[in-house]
């Protein structure tokens, strides 16, 4: 074979279009031709400038934020509503998490207010424990404008 064989040569590699090598398709350098785009000093690995003029909730605001929307009186009723059926169904927090498939930490957390559910899960542990989640949204409501007129007879 001569070496100006396609597949003996040591170039060939770089003619063939499926030999070519790229990074990972998240990598900056990924299908980039040349040298990766120079950052600034200030720019963070991820193309964020922290100190830019653009308006961004500080660290300490997205605490409060995220502890608001779990520390308010609808979603204390909500978990107590959510709690309250896995009990009448006889249902302990590992046997809930088994059906989810989840671990039984999963549960406890939104259970002592560290993690928030979404709708999604919401639905999916009303599935598992056999309870209509209609019922536990008019529960909650029923809560909620109980409370609410307690608090306007003050």
């Amino acid at each position: 074979m001569s070496s100006s064989s396609t597949f003996s040569s040591k170039n060939s590699r770089a003619k063939c279009c499926w030999s070519t090598r790229r990074s990972h398709p998240s990598s900056p350098h990924a299908y980039s031709r040349g040298r990766p785009k120079a950052r600034t000093p200030s720019e963070t690995r991820f193309g964020l400038n922290p100190n830019s003029d653009y308006p961004s909730l500080s660290v300490q605001q997205c605490r409060e934020s995220f502890l608001k929307s779990i520390f308010t009186e609808e979603y204390e009723s909500f978990l107590e509503s959510l709690i309250s059926a896995r009990k009448a169904a006889d249902i302990t927090q590992q046997q809930l998490a088994l059906r989810l498939k989840k671990p039984q930490s999963f549960v406890s957390k939104y259970e002592r207010r560290e993690r928030r559910l979404d709708v999604v899960e919401f639905v999916t542990i009303c599935g598992s424990i056999e309870v209509d989640p209609c019922r536990i949204i008019r529960e909650i409501e029923r809560r909620l404008r109980s409370r609410a007129k307690r608090g306007s007879s003050d």
